[in-house]
């Protein structure tokens, strides 16, 4: 039976068919809804003052935390509309960009990507979802996730849960370049996202190193949150943000400054890549530029810059910057 057919005959479906236009920034004129459903448009006031008498009382019992809004009449609008603030659910503007990283990301095979689309889009009303979906459809045909394509949902939450309570984790980990599997027991710091792929970041339970080590989700073969609790000294406490900043690659290791000249066509987009990055001076289209960095993951991306940049210190890095254009050099000859 269709909204239309409950709401002639029972008020408790046309309230609920009313607030569900109403939190999705529908305007409710009282004439229009009488005619829809066909019954005086006195009933439809009553239905109103009920629903105003319900959002003032979940306001009172719960204050501050329902986000109920307020039924209002806007005089402009010739109707009532909901006042609430902040808003508090998706609208279709998020639910296209969420939608748009996603697939850009390349971190999920299809299957739970798929789903996870689905359950967005469902976060709208049917005319808005069948837009969003006509404006991935291209996208969505032609997604391409990482080679891996392993399910990582339940693997993500069930180590962000192990980081959370601080739980030791064993696990059977595959490195790319190596016959064998290894087996560690880590005591697990954070699950982060960067560059299609999501990682876990653990220091080795035992040992004194004194940096994480850095494991890709999808080259953990197996793995089991332990009953055993570990303390997390002060100092060794990952703060997701920071580490974020400072690591490039995911590459961990010693905190270090590096500085670079630059005369490439956009500092921007340096200066994006590197959060950490200041310009330190500016000459003749020269610029140059400061970044604390973790690891030497960077020496990646600076040889990637190709004849734009000049690494000034430290020294230890300038002179891995000679040895690998060197070799480089003689792939060419």
């Amino acid at each position: 039976m269709s909204f239309l057919e409950l709401g002639k005959r029972d008020k408790f479906w046309r309230i609920l068919y009313i607030l569900g236009e109403l939190q999705h920034e529908k305007t409710i004129v009282r004439k229009q809804l009488a005619e829809y459903f066909q019954v005086d448009a006195k009933t439809i006031q009553r239905d109103l003052e009920d629903l105003r008498t319900f959002l003032e009382e979940i306001e009172v019992v719960c204050p501050g935390e329902s986000r109920g809004g307020t039924l209002e009449y806007v005089r402009a609008k010739k109707g009532y509309v909901l006042k609430q603030e902040p808003r508090s659910w998706l609208t279709e503007e998020d639910v296209l960009v969420i939608s748009r990283i996603l697939l850009e990301s390349r971190a999920f095979d299809k299957n739970e990507l798929s789903l996870l689309l689905k359950k967005l889009a469902a976060q709208v009303q049917l005319k808005e979802r069948k837009v969003i979906e006509e404006l991935l459809r291209g996208e969505a045909f032609s997604y391409v996730p990482a080679r891996h394509c392993q399910p990582l949902m339940e693997r993500i939450w069930k180590l962000g849960e192990a980081v959370r309570a601080q739980r030791i984790v064993k696990l059977t980990y595959q490195k790319e370049k190596d016959a064998q599997p290894v087996e560690r027991l880590v005591e697990p710091c954070s699950v982060l996202f960067s560059e299609y792929y999501f990682y876990l970041i653990a220091y080795i339970h035992n040992a004194n190193h004194p940096y994480p080590a850095v494991y890709r989700l999808d080259r953990i073969i197996h793995y089991e949150v332990q009953a055993e609790i570990f303390k997390m000294p002060e100092r060794r406490r990952i703060k997701d943000g920071e580490f974020r900043k400072h690591v490039q690659f995911m590459t961990p290791g010693k905190l270090m400054t590096v500085a670079f000249k630059f005369w490439g066509p956009s500092v921007e987009a340096v200066l994006d890549r590197l959060p950490t990055a200041k310009i330190i001076k500016e000459e003749n289209g020269v610029t140059e530029i400061e970044a604390t960095i973790f690891g030497e993951g960077i020496l990646m991306w600076l040889l990637s810059q190709g004849d734009t940049l000049e690494v000034i210190r430290p020294q230890s890095l300038r002179e891995k910057m000679k040895a690998r254009i060197a070799k480089m050099q003689e792939l060419y000859q």
